[in-house]
C-alpha cells in the first residue's frame, strides 16, 4: 500500500523533502511509516522527545491509536509541530 506523508514547518525544514508517497506493507502502522519516514525522508520523529501532532486523514493520532494506528492504502499523514497562538 502506499500512504501520502506531508511534513510542515520545521520538521519539513529538517526533510530531504516535504512531502512523500511512502510504500508500506498491509497492515503497517503509524509506527511503521514513521521508521520509514526516518529512512526516506531523513526526519526521527520521536514523539517521547518533540512536541509533534500527527494528523491521519485530519483526525489526531491522539483520538485514534497513537502509534499503533492502522493505516490504509492511500492514507494522508501530516507531521508537524503543534499551532500556538495568542
Amino acid at each position: 500500500m502506499k500512504v501520502f506523508v506531508k511534513l510542515l514547518a520545521r520538521i519539513a525544514e529538517k526533510a530531504v523533502k516535504p512531502e512523500a508517497w511512502i510504500h508500506l506493507n498491509e497492515d503497517s502502522t503509524l509506527q511503521d511509516l514513521l521508521e520509514r519516514v526516518a529512512e526516506e525522508l531523513g526526519v526521527k520523529v520521536d514523539l517521547n522527545q518533540e512536541d509533534i501532532v500527527i494528523l491521519v486523514n485530519g483526525r489526531s493520532i491522539e483520538f485514534l491509536n497513537g502509534v499503533k494506528t492502522k493505516l490504509r492504502d492511500e492514507d494522508v499523514v501530516v507531521i508537524m509541530p503543534p499551532a500556538a497562538g495568542g
